[in-house]
């Protein structure tokens, strides 16, 4: 009874000194890590060599040893050392791979985009266990590092080392990356603070300030010059005409009336003339929208002898309410496809346009091609005008010929004539090839200054 009881704690004891343990081995399993962690088992419960081959034999499972079986035919898995047993299924399970082949993905291997350099560099030591690189495994790591990395600012900062190792290359890389990280997340925290702070700064519709809320606005309460509305201040006002709200330079003209273009030159007539010319403000004005991002020309002096602005600027005025009421509109004939047609010149419109009705109702022009036109026009009221197209046309003016696009708009309005063909065909203005002038003004000054002693003040 004592021996029985001896025997059993000898057992339990046993039991005792078995630390870890390991399972069945499945096919589903990496063979090379089984192993691994079989002849640490060995070691750490100091298991004698006569027991491996028996200890592994149970451990394999029904599967594996009828695989050592066979692979040890005509021989018993039991007649076989640990190492032959080990070796045998090493080469059936994990066939010996091949360098070139696995050398060749090492170098292909990259950082991808969603991986980190931790993982970059898991990754590269994994296939790099593959290569055979023997003791020169940090170098091929270290270059392939600098190779693979995906940010361009940490590859130039590795290549600038002169002595860099594997250990530095992975110390240099990952700390640089948590800074870039940290930085762009510091980046992305100030423009959202922006961002909080432009919305605050949001216009005051009052009065226009953006220190204040419209809620807290002084003139809340204030009457508009403009239109007598209260709640907001003259600058303010959205019932502004177009003239006083999107053009300023027609303001400026009504306020002072004195800009004014001078038109020099000699026509077909041997006479010299001279006639100033106001800028128009009729209701045919248009010009092109903001959103087709062509700039605006600014209202200049339209002398025709200037040279001609590149582009197309937008602006087309039709000139039916010009200087004094005695005068209509100048008018000038140019011959158009072998056919004679009246212009109305317009110096404050860079294009020449026409009517899409007389476009039709022509038969010379109206057989060639109309080409789309990527130009959008407003009326001076603010209408938005889309061009049906524009032509190319050849077009006269006494000795001068040329290939010249002419725009086709809505409507029925008469032709205008602008800048880019008055300059393309050398037309120079003068009282002999326009509709004659007549200045009162002049007219008058001319008669006072004949008869001086009667308009004189004295007695």
């Amino acid at each position: 009874m004592a021996n029985q009881n001896a025997a059993g704690n000898q057992g339990q004891v046993i039991m005792q000194q078995q630390i870890g343990i390991i399972s069945e081995f499945k096919f589903n399993m990496d063979w090379d890590n089984y192993i691994e962690r079989l002849e640490q088992y060995f070691i750490v419960n100091s298991v004698v060599d006569e027991k491996k081959v028996p200890l592994l034999l149970t451990l394999v499972g029904d599967e594996g040893y009828a695989l050592l079986k066979n692979l040890c035919t005509p021989d018993l898995p039991s007649t076989k050392e640990f190492k032959e047993l080990i070796k045998l299924m090493s080469n059936h399970l994990k066939p010996k791979p091949n360098i070139i082949t696995e050398r060749y993905k090492f170098k292909e291997r990259k950082q991808k985009d969603d991986e980190n350099i931790s993982n970059f560099v898991a990754s590269l030591m994994n296939i790099a266990s593959k290569c055979d690189f023997g003791t020169n495994l940090e170098n091929h790591l270290r270059d392939q590092i600098v190779w693979g990395i995906r940010d361009g600012a940490i590859k130039k900062r590795l290549l600038g080392e002169s002595d860099l190792t594997y250990k530095k290359a992975v110390e240099m890389s990952t700390a640089m990356e948590a800074a870039i990280k940290d930085a762009r997340q510091l980046a992305v925290g100030s423009e959202m603070v922006n961002v909080i702070r432009n919305r605050d700064k949001k216009e005051c519709f009052c009065c226009g300030r953006t220190n204040h809320q419209i809620k807290d606005c002084y003139y809340r309460n204030a009457t508009c010059n403009n239109c007598n509305r209260k709640g907001h201040l003259a600058k303010m006002c959205r019932i502004k005409s177009e003239a006083k709200g999107r053009y300023p330079e027609f303001q400026r003209e009504t306020q002072q009336k004195k800009e004014c273009s001078n038109f020099r030159g000699r026509g077909k007539s041997s006479s010299r003339g001279h006639f100033n010319l106001r800028r128009a403000t009729s209701n045919h004005a248009i010009r092109e929208d903001e959103a087709t991002g062509t700039q605006q020309e600014p209202f200049e002096d339209t002398r025709v002898e200037r040279e001609p602005t590149s582009g197309y600027s937008g602006y087309l005025f039709n000139l039916n309410d010009i200087s004094v009421n005695v005068v209509d509109s100048y008018k000038l004939k140019v011959k158009v496809e072998n056919e004679v047609i009246q212009f109305e010149v317009d110096t404050g419109s860079n294009i020449t346009a026409m009517s899409y009705n007389d476009y039709v109702s022509n038969a010379n022009l109206n057989q060639l091609k109309l080409s789309s036109s990527s130009n959008t026009f407003k009326s001076y009221t603010g209408t938005p005008i889309i061009p049906e197209g524009i032509i190319y046309v050849k077009a006269s003016y006494e000795n001068v010929t040329k290939k010249l696009p002419l725009f086709i708009i809505p409507g029925g309005a008469a032709p205008i004539l602008g800048r880019e063909w008055i300059d393309k065909l050398n037309i120079s203005l003068t009282i002999g090839n326009v509709n004659e002038y007549f200045n009162a003004e002049n007219e008058i000054t001319k008669i006072m200054s004949s008869f001086a002693d009667v308009f004189s003040d004295k007695l």
